[in-house]
């Protein structure tokens, strides 16, 4: 073997080296839930075994959702590019005649499936929420507990009412990340909203700058700068500097 073919090799080899590395951590960033819907079994195992958790009055699991088919595609097809990529898949693409023909099946059947599973037609409607009185009994028994996590649960509840964010953004929320700016002129009492940086979350991996702001209510049961309040004179009152609220074996520093 001369020098020069050596040199193509040993270059072939490092590039596929830096490449691989390049989607290994392009991998390991993935959002959680991609990574653990990664199974390439779910189109001959999953759906026909269906929810696990979920049982039908008989005892049988309920058949996988239309959304949660799709989830686990996307997952397989994410892990087949991954492949790809590294050189380790020569089969076609998943996305063929045969996967749009699932969905288009799937997506026909879906009405039928959620009569027989009995599902509840008030979901994705008017009707499915919560008013202000629920808000309000949501107060009443947080702060009847009376611990860390009756003032961990109405920042995170309320937060998320006002900034209309994930749950993992408002995971990520520290107070370095809040501030008050006055809107002048916007009624006979000072307005001080509560603005919140945030560039961290599912859809937010690049750290792009986002701000959600929550006004002050008048109702202080329904309020998030109440409950944000609350921690606030928690800390002054017990004189410590940091509280780490534990949700879901994350850490929410305030």
């Amino acid at each position: 073997m001369d020098e020069y073919t050596r040199d193509n090799i040993a270059n072939s080899q490092e590039i596929h080296q830096v490449v691989t590395d390049i989607i290994t951590d392009h991998a390991a960033a993935r959002p959680s839930n991609t990574v653990k819907q990664e199974t390439s079994y779910v189109f001959e195992d999953a759906r026909p075994r269906g929810n696990k958790r979920q049982k039908t009055k008989a005892g049988d699991a309920k058949a996988l959702s239309l959304a949660g088919v799709e989830a686990y595609a996307k997952a397989v097809i994410d892990l087949y590019k991954l492949q790809q990529a590294l050189l380790l898949n020569s089969h076609p693409h998943p996305r063929g005649k045969t996967y749009h023909d699932l969905f288009d099946t799937l997506k026909r059947s879906e009405t039928e499936r959620k009569r027989k599973n009995y599902a509840d037609r008030a979901l994705g409607t008017v009707l499915d929420g919560y008013n202000v009185e629920d808000m309000v009994q949501l107060t009443d028994y947080w702060l009847s507990q009376n611990d860390g996590v009756s003032l961990r649960d109405p920042v995170d509840f309320f937060l998320g009412h006002a900034l209309l964010a994930r749950g993992e953004s408002r995971r990520f929320i520290e107070f370095p990340d809040m501030l008050t700016l006055e809107l002048p002129d916007e009624g006979s009492q000072t307005c001080t909203p509560l603005v919140i940086i945030m560039n961290r979350g599912k859809t937010n991996q690049h750290g792009r700058i986002e701000y959600g702001a929550a006004m002050r209510c008048k109702n202080v049961n329904v309020c998030p700068l109440n409950a944000v309040a609350l921690v606030y004179y928690t800390l002054i009152l017990n004189r410590v500097a940091l509280v780490k609220f534990y949700i879901a074996s994350k850490t929410l520093s305030f």
